[in-house]
């Protein structure tokens, strides 16, 4: 009786040990959530002030990239002559995404530009600003052009990107 006593009846030890992995379960829950948390706070992307200096229109970032590229942090470069802002992504490969950001020019066509500059351009639906891709007319370099309503943003690219990975990487730009 004394042995049955200190550990409990087959029912008790094992509401025990449920317990105990139902407590786990929630710190690695917890832990994660923790994590990300961390994650957002401190990966949070941030330009050089020497960067943006003289840029007069809102800048945007993107939160996706495709799989394996990153910002190069040491990119980014405002030229004031062309009054753009230019900074690049690039994976392991080396393949690089480079965005070039302007004020969006009044009186333009973006429709107009992107027939008379891209192959087969295709307008992506279900984002946030109008997004056209294709081919530029050499049809080595894949361009996305994003319209946002102060900041025009073309991404270039000679990566074999799909119209998937670039509507991802238009989806989340954000305003930075």
């Amino acid at each position: 009786m004394v042995a049955m006593e200190e550990t409990g009846t087959p029912a008790l030890q094992r509401r025990r040990l449920l317990v105990i992995v139902i407590a786990v379960v929630c710190i690695l829950i917890l832990s994660g959530g923790a994590f990300a948390v961390y994650q957002t706070v401190h990966s949070r992307l941030r330009i050089p002030e020497s960067a943006t200096q003289g840029v007069t229109f809102p800048l945007y970032i993107p939160k996706k990239l495709p799989i394996g590229y990153v910002i190069d942090e040491k990119s980014f470069k405002y030229v004031p002559s062309e009054n753009v802002f230019l900074f690049q992504a690039q994976d392991t490969a080396g393949d690089t995404l480079v965005f070039s950001e302007q004020r969006k020019p009044s009186g333009v066509s973006f429709d107009d530009f992107a027939d008379k500059q891209l192959v087969e351009p295709k307008k992506l639906a279900n984002l946030p600003f109008t997004t056209i891709v294709g081919k530029t007319l050499d049809k080595q370099t894949t361009l996305a052009s994003i319209v946002t309503p102060t900041t025009w943003v073309i991404i270039t690219t000679q990566a074999e990107l799909s119209n998937q990975q670039l509507h991802d990487v238009a989806a989340g730009m954000v305003r930075y």
